[in-house]
Formats: C-alpha cells, sequence, structure tokens
C-alpha cells in the first residue's frame, strides 16, 4: 500500500462519515486505481464498512430512527442470505455488471431525483 492509498482511505472514511456512501467510493477505488479483483474487494469493504460505521452511528446515536433500524435489520439479515445464494447462482461477469449499473443509477439519482419534504411532519428521529 502506497501513501497515496492510505490518503484516499483516510479521505473516504471522512466522506463515509457523513453519510455519504463512502463504502461504495472506496470499492470503486479499490478496484479502479489500486487494481484489486472485485470479490477481494468486496470482502475489504466489508471490514472497512464496519470500522467506519461504528463511529459514524456513535456520533449519530441520539438522531437515529429506531423503528427505521430495526426495519433494515430485519429485511437486512435475510437479504444478506439470498444475496449470498444469487451470487452462487450467477458469473461474476453478471454480478459485476448487475453492479456498476446498481452504483451508476443510484449517482444518477442523488442529482436527479428530488426528495419532496413536508414540512408538518415530524423528523424520522421523533417518530
Amino acid at each position: 500500500m502506497h501513501l497515496w492509498d492510505i490518503v484516499m482511505c483516510f479521505l473516504l472514511s471522512a466522506v463515509a462519515g457523513t453519510g455519504v456512501g463512502g463504502g461504495g467510493l472506496f470499492l470503486v477505488y479499490m478496484t479502479g486505481p489500486m487494481g484489486i479483483a472485485q470479490l477481494p474487494a468486496q470482502a475489504l469493504n466489508l471490514f472497512y464498512f464496519l470500522a467506519s460505521c461504528v463511529p459514524a452511528t456513535l456520533t449519530r446515536f441520539r438522531t437515529l430512527p429506531w423503528r427505521l433500524a430495526f426495519l433494515c435489520i430485519a429485511g437486512g439479515i435475510p437479504g444478506v442470505f439470498l444475496g449470498t445464494v444469487v451470487r452462487n447462482l450467477l458469473d461474476g461477469d453478471i454480478l459485476r455488471k448487475i453492479f456498476g449499473g446498481l452504483l451508476a443509477a443510484s449517482g444518477l439519482a442523488v442529482f436527479f431525483v428530488r426528495e419532496k419534504r413536508d414540512n408538518t411532519k415530524k423528523p424520522h428521529h421523533m417518530v
């Protein structure tokens, strides 16, 4: 690992701490400039996520929408097992294209989809 890689990991961690999705950016950085194959990069990305989500969660603990968090956990755990089954059924090249398409779609959605806000509703953390 070079100094530039350490600097990039630090910067992407700072971005992840803001909730922007630094993990996805980290995966793109690993598979692009660093030249790491996708499957090892995904495994590293999971460890990266664990290391970065704990401090980010602790800094936002008071505003965490607990009902939503538990719903995400309840859907996420079976989703992990379903994703593992799909991963074992599909070829890596197909999965890479699907992942790239989803990453591009989510990036484009940030620019083109505007969230409608209803100022009469309570914030999520107060629900």
